[in-house]
């Protein structure tokens, strides 16, 4: 038998700040046991969110038939996903790089990261641990709902679509400015600047 020591790292269970980093130091052993004999034997699938999936379906099935072993998996399989799909969004943003730049130096971009990896953490593990303990949907959702788990699931949805939104308009301010900057320094017709007189015919080259 397994001892607490060996199963669970208090220590970095305790400065998790993300879904992973809460796996990685939380019964150790089974989540080792799953990701080799369970996970990485479905990459035939050639698709990462469908072995997770089957993979929450099949340690929720092997705690038992109750729906809140199925919650407390699924809330864990959704925020895996949001976090993989968030990490690869901010990396790719322009927006978030602009942030960077500008206040990186002040750490002021880091510090609210972290904040809300925090304040993420203290809704998202008791609401983990909460259908597991709890079991039918009458005895977790009052609970869950009193402490905002569900707007931890409107987050795993709305958050990257802001994100999106946010990226695009940031974009579109770029080309905005750019246009701008452009007439400035050229400040003749659009037509005259592509080469086009009122005739339609195109300047020739003396």
């Amino acid at each position: 038998m397994w001892t607490a020591g060996e199963n669970i790292q208090v220590s970095n269970l305790a400065v998790a700040t993300s879904g992973t980093s809460f796996n990685k130091a939380f019964n150790i052993k089974t989540g080792d046991w799953l990701g080799y004999y369970v996970f990485k034997r479905l990459r035939f699938f050639n698709n990462i969110h469908l072995s997770q999936l089957i993979t929450m379906l099949f340690v929720a099935s092997w705690h038992g038939i109750c729906s809140g072993y199925f919650v407390s998996f699924g809330i864990q399989g959704l925020n895996l996903t949001f976090e993989r799909h968030l990490s690869t969004q901010l990396k790719k943003s322009l927006l978030a790089n602009r942030l960077i730049r500008l206040f990186g130096k002040y750490h002021i971009v880091s510090i609210v990261y972290h904040i809300f990896l925090w304040a993420h953490k203290l809704l998202y593990t008791p609401c983990v641990l909460l259908g597991m303990h709890t079991f039918t949907f009458d005895r977790y959702w009052p609970i869950m709902t009193s402490v905002g788990a569900h707007w931890i699931l409107l987050s795993y949805i709305l958050l990257p679509i802001l994100l999106t939104v946010l990226e695009h308009l940031y974009k579109f301010y770029l080309v905005t400015c750019d246009d701008s900057v452009t007439v400035k320094q050229d400040p003749k017709p659009l037509q005259e600047r592509n080469g086009i007189v009122g005739n339609g015919s195109r300047h020739k080259m003396e």
